[in-house]
């Protein structure tokens, strides 16, 4: 079976959106609601997918440094910190060097911290989002 890019994926959902948008017009304003709210499910699905996939790397421009406060995450282009971070996220970010896939990490952090296996993959998936969105690290 050939993969589709993600960015393909990201057209045929927003043009399907664009789709059931302009259609709204025939539903009522709860049928509306409620095929939008699909539709993110849809592509927060997409998203989740393509974390659980790769492989995240520390974006270069970012760094992690201690401060008074705790670890910072810095934005060195900018010269702003993006976040402030706890033991285990700066443990996390220092594991992103893009060998490891968010199953790797989190058994690492899993072993490392004592937790259950399941609610450290879901906290490292929530971090790893995190990241991303911020433009932290790359997949």
């Amino acid at each position: 079976m050939r993969k589709i890019p993600i960015h393909s994926r990201r057209r045929f959902m927003g043009t399907f959106s664009a789709l059931a948008a302009a259609g709204a017009g025939l539903f009522s304003p709860a049928e509306a609601k409620a095929a939008k709210g699909r539709i993110k499910g849809v592509l927060s699905q997409i998203e989740t997918d393509t974390l659980i996939r790769s492989t995240p790397k520390r974006t270069e421009g970012f760094s992690c440094r201690t401060e008074a406060d705790g670890p910072v995450l810095i934005n060195e282009t900018i010269h702003k910190p993006v976040c402030r971070l706890n033991p285990t996220g700066r443990f996390i970010w220092r594991l992103c060097d893009g060998t490891k896939n968010p199953d790797d990490l989190s058994r690492i952090v899993s072993r490392y911290y004592n937790v259950d296996p399941h609610q450290a993959f879901v906290d490292c998936l929530c971090f790893l989002s995190a990241l991303k969105a911020k433009g932290a690290i790359c997949l």
